[in-house]
């Protein structure tokens, strides 16, 4: 299984066990709190059911002497007297409705259930031992005729228990709904939470495998930094023993070991330069300290800088006024590799020098060389660390110039590519956004 698999499961259990755990927590409170509140409705009922039957039981008659009101008040309810001697009796609601049913239990089991309803309740050993007296009050769930009933024994009189039951019907429906309501908020959102973290776990893996890239790359930057940092050292090491051990080595000799060994200290400085500034590659102090710079200026620069490294190669120019925003040191280094690039791996088997062709036209800087060109499968990495062309592998260089130059694109938001010119040699354009005229600057100061 893949990490990111293993997250997003992960994740949606760790999600659906904490919508289930809630979801069960809230079901169990409420189904507390109705059945509380149908308990409290039945200790209010075994109240007003015990004093109608003691009422009865010690003189039926005086209710019956009463003209204005036929009816017993408990708190602000009338429990109506049918006419009749001894006809007191709880109204006998239909079962199945949120009214009350009750019934008297003697000791021995029988039940009264004429005066207090039409629905005879289940009797239990527990039931007869509170008429007896042997037992505290008690509620118990119980069925009758298909309904569910929440009912509550009490003591009522000697050797007398009453029972009154209340239907669940209303609340189990409540319940049920809820459960519903439960079941479909959990299911949408472990749904949801799959969908989030199989994003999220996607974004955590990209991340771990860019990570393992970086790592890869800079495993492959050291490899390849002390293979190139091989040679240049082994050449000086040779040249230091000869002069160390040959005494008496001639002028012209001696002079051209030290020549040798300046130009591996150029090569081995300009590596350690090269390496620096891909070392900081993403990190902080490799922040951008962007400026509007005259770009044609900054080629200007360059192109003299390379006319005085290489005079025996011509280099033509054709340089329009352009401004762009970005670091001009950062360009300037750019802008230099690309022409040691060009004046390096540029020139055709007949010719002693050049030419290149260096031009600046709205914010593009433009190199070309008419060498032999590069291969076309070669194309595509010579923008890489160390990548080095079969035909350019005897020449030297680090083979860092040219991802020092995408480097420096990448950081102002420019692009670099390399194509084949016509009529042979290769074009290298560096694109760079937002360009503006001078005078749009000079107004803008």
């Amino acid at each position: 299984m893949t990490l990111r698999r293993r997250l997003t499961l992960v994740s949606a259990l760790a999600v659906a066990l904490a919508i289930v755990l809630a979801s069960a927590i809230v079901y169990v409170v409420v189904r507390g709190q109705l059945r509380g509140e149908i308990d409290d409705s039945l200790r209010d009922r075994a109240r007003t059911a015990r004093v109608i039957a003691r009422v009865q039981e010690a003189a039926p008659e005086t209710f019956e002497r009463r003209p204005r009101q036929r009816g017993l008040r408990q708190g602000d309810s009338v429990v109506p007297l049918p006419d009749g001697p001894g006809a007191l009796r709880l109204p006998p609601p239909p079962l199945g409705s949120a009214d009350a049913v009750a019934q008297l239990v003697s000791e021995t089991g029988a039940t009264r259930i004429g005066r207090f309803g039409s629905v005879e309740l289940p009797v239990s050993d527990q039931a007869r031992e509170v008429a007896a007296g042997q037992a505290e009050s008690f509620f118990a769930d119980t069925t009758v005729n298909g309904v569910e009933l929440r009912m509550l024994t009490v003591p009522s009189a000697p050797r007398t228990a009453l029972q009154v039951a209340r239907p669940l019907t209303e609340t189990n429906k409540t319940l049920d709904d809820l459960l519903l309501a439960l079941l479909a908020v959990s299911a949408g959102g472990i749904g949801l939470a799959a969908l989030l973290a199989g994003r999220i776990a996607g974004r955590f893996s990209s991340m771990v495998e860019a990570l393992e890239r970086s790592v890869g790359a800079q495993r492959r930057l050291v490899a390849d930094a002390s293979h190139e940092l091989r040679t240049p050292i082994t050449s000086l090491r040779t040249n230091i023993e000869t002069l160390a051990r040959r005494e008496g080595v001639p002028e012209a000799e001696r002079t051209r070991i030290l020549t040798g060994s300046k130009h591996e200290l150029e090569e081995m400085s300009d590596l350690v330069a090269d390496l620096v500034d891909l070392a900081r590659e993403g990190a902080p102090d490799d922040a951008l300290d962007a400026s509007p710079v005259r770009l044609d200026s900054i080629v200007a620069d360059a192109v003299e800088r390379a006319r005085r490294r290489n005079p025996d190669i011509e280099l033509r120019t054709e340089l329009s006024p352009s401004v762009i925003s970005g670091d001009a040191d950062r360009i300037g280094r750019a802008v230099s590799n690309l022409l040691d690039n060009a004046l390096k791996f540029g020139l055709n088997d007949s010719d002693s020098g050049g030419p290149v062709e260096v031009g600046v036209a709205g914010g593009t800087v433009t190199v070309r060389d008419h060498g032999p060109g590069i291969a076309a499968q070669d194309l595509p990495h010579v923008f890489d660390r160390f990548y080095r062309a079969p035909s350019a592998r005897g020449e030297p260089g680090s083979g860092l110039g040219l991802a020092i130059v995408r480097h420096t694109a990448e950081l102002h938001g420019a692009t670099v590519q390399a194509d084949p010119a016509p009529g042979g040699g290769t074009s290298v354009q560096l694109r760079f956004p937002g360009h503006r005229e001078p005078e749009a600057m000079d107004s803008d100061s």
